[in-house]
């Protein structure tokens, strides 16, 4: 029986040891199926045309290794691959081609920025490895991104460690920059340490390679394979040709002083306009984009995207679902909510800028000189503005507008974990809690907490906000964010002073849809900087505890009821308990449940 624990170390071994096996015993080997359908976009084809048990026997382990699709193909039929490319919705096809004429790894790519990518990764004396553009031209082979050529006697536990990388990279490198750059880490360190994946750029080689301050790139150590995709900042005190990385950087890709580092911008979608949500789509939480954004979703591929504010690095996280086209839109025109927008700082004024966007803003030619004043005056040197009458705000956001502003960035984003699966035996107490309770949800803005509460467990709401979820002070609330889940306690955001001294806020409207999470909760979530939106549920299963003092008696009543009936059948007493318990329960939960009215 296959052990669903065992190790990725444990399925190459395996691997290593029936590739020392002769070629003629794998013929006997026990590999069937030839297809495996993945959870992503990419497809592995493996050709071996002189032994299909091998091929098969590649797929396998890929499949198990990556969760790909994965397919076993002795004769490459471009028609059959294309069904399944279309049928699966495949973004990007890596063809192995396990070859017996060499000892070398021979990686072939028509497209320019992964050439370029590889290229300088192996520029480092790496000699099992050769790249070029040539080799790939022979395979018709649609969306095809790769063609990977194993020869005899390599090391395979150093190719799966390089495949495993970059499996995950080559989606992420945007085909609009052509070059990868290699920079030296810098002896300097970080200003800051957050975001966590933080990394400082000199402003010329931001200008070179068309980056600003908060867009992402993937930082990659050629040395071990290892990568991240970091945030990237300017910094003037290095030369062009370093990189200052964070800590969390330098410890996840085990980087020292001057190590040579390989970076690409991400692929990116940038809009040109921001405009307000039909109404009959506002219920849905959707977005609606031109069309050639959309286009251009669909050529990314992904389940999961990030649209952020460039600015301020303010996000929101949208499913590929919820982003629809609108045919009559403008080019590079995304329309979306008021609380999208908000959670933007698209709606109001930013509190701050950045001093890499005032300048940039302020040295715009669109602007005159009274305009240049009134950014002087609100944003120089990283000041909080004093913006406070309506109409201030609104000249505030058209000259912010004309400078390029409210231009959103969309990411693509990795598969997010999913919440563990329930076994059958709890399936019915949570079906039951749903039915008894309710569930209620809500997305907030993520803010630093009280000063006070910065070592504690807990987390801030505020009073309108616990009214919507149906919770009290000191109830448990669960917190989601891409995948990873925590259940904390709350207490009421009731000061606005005191958030105020952690945060840079100047509307009270944010505040009411912020939540305030301590540093050391907001790392076990993977947030790495605050202005990130994550999903607020109130817990089940604590408030069916809460209220079991006003079950307990009904429940007790019911069993001794049901136990004095004149029945001489015992099972039919059991069922009748069954039945009667849950409704009596469902009836006493009704002010719990009752707190988020059913429309």
């Amino acid at each position: 029986m296959y052990n669903r624990n065992r190790t990725p170390e444990h399925h190459i071994n395996r691997l290593i040891v029936y590739e020392k096996r002769p070629k003629s015993k794998l013929e006997f080997l026990p590999f069937r199926r030839k297809t495996f359908r993945g959870e992503n976009s990419v497809l592995f084809i493996v050709n071996d045309p002189q032994n299909k048990n091998r091929a098969k026997m590649w797929c396998s382990l890929l499949h198990k290794l990556y969760h790909t699709h994965a397919m076993a193909a002795n004769s490459l039929d471009p028609t059959k691959i294309r069904k399944y490319i279309d049928d699966h919705k495949i973004v990007s096809v890596l063809l192995l081609n396990l070859s017996n004429d060499s000892d070398k790894i021979t990686i072939s790519t028509e497209n320019e920025s992964i050439y370029s990518f590889l290229t300088r990764s192996f520029s480092f004396e790496n000699l099992q490895y050769m790249v070029n553009q040539e080799d790939v031209q022979e395979y018709p082979i649609s969306r095809l991104t790769t063609l990977f050529t194993i020869g005899q006697n390599v090391n395979l536990t150093n190719f799966f460690s390089f495949l495993t990388s970059f499996l995950q990279v080559h989606t992420k490198l945007s085909s609009e920059h052509k070059e990868s750059r290699i920079l030296a880490l810098s002896e300097h360190n970080v200003r800051q340490n957050i975001p966590y994946n933080r990394v400082e750029l000199h402003p010329t080689f931001m200008l070179q390679n068309d980056l600003q301050e908060n867009d992402f790139a993937v930082i990659y150590n050629p040395f071990n394979y290892k990568y991240s995709v970091a945030n990237v900042k300017s910094s003037s005190k290095i030369p062009v040709d370093e990189i200052i990385a964070s800590p969390s950087i330098k410890n996840k890709l085990e980087l020292w002083l001057q190590a040579k580092i390989v970076i690409h911008p991400v692929k990116k979608i940038i809009s040109q306009k921001i405009q307000i949500q039909d109404v009959s789509k506002l219920a849905d939480g959707n977005i609606t984009v031109s069309e050639d954004i959309y286009q251009l979703v669909e050529e990314m591929g992904a389940e999961h995207y990030e649209v952020v504010n460039r600015a301020t690095s303010a996000s929101i996280d949208i499913t590929r679902s919820e982003i629809i086209v609108g045919s009559s839109l403008a080019p590079g025109t995304i329309r979306m909510s008021y609380l999208q927008r908000e959670f933007l700082d698209f709606e109001h004024p930013p509190d701050t800028l950045p001093p890499f966007y005032f300048q940039l803003f302020k040295n715009d030619s669109v602007l005159n000189q009274e305009q240049v004043e009134f950014l002087n005056t609100h944003y120089s040197k990283g000041r909080v503005h004093q913006i406070d009458t309506y109409e201030e705000k609104l000249k505030a956001k058209k000259i912010l507008q004309n400078v390029g502003y409210n231009r959103a960035v969309i990411y693509p984003l990795p598969l997010k974990r999913n919440r563990k699966q329930l076994n059958i035996l709890k399936r019915p107490f949570q079906f039951f809690l749903h039915w008894s309770i309710r569930p209620s949800s809500l997305k907030l803005k993520v803010i630093r907490p009280y000063s006070t509460d910065e070592s504690s467990n807990i987390v801030r709401i505020s009073k309108s906000v616990m009214s919507v979820l149906g919770v009290a002070e000191n109830d448990l609330i669960q917190l989601a964010y891409r995948g990873r889940f925590i259940t904390v306690p709350v207490l009421e955001l009731d000061s606005t002073q005191l958030i105020k001294e952690t945060n840079i806020i100047c509307n009270e409207s944010t505040i009411n849809i912020s939540i305030g999470i301590p540093a050391h909760l907001r790392h076990k979530l993977g947030i790495k900087q605050i202005g990130k939106i994550c999903t607020v549920e109130r817990d089940l299963k604590f408030l069916f505890r809460k209220n079991w003092n006003t079950q307990f008696l009904p429940i007790l009543a019911t069993i001794f009821t049901i136990y004095s009936l004149k029945i001489d059948d015992l099972w039919l007493k059991i069922l009748m308990m069954v039945i009667i318990i849950p409704i009596s329960s469902y009836i006493t939960l009704s002010p719990v449940r009752e707190k988020i009215p059913k429309i």
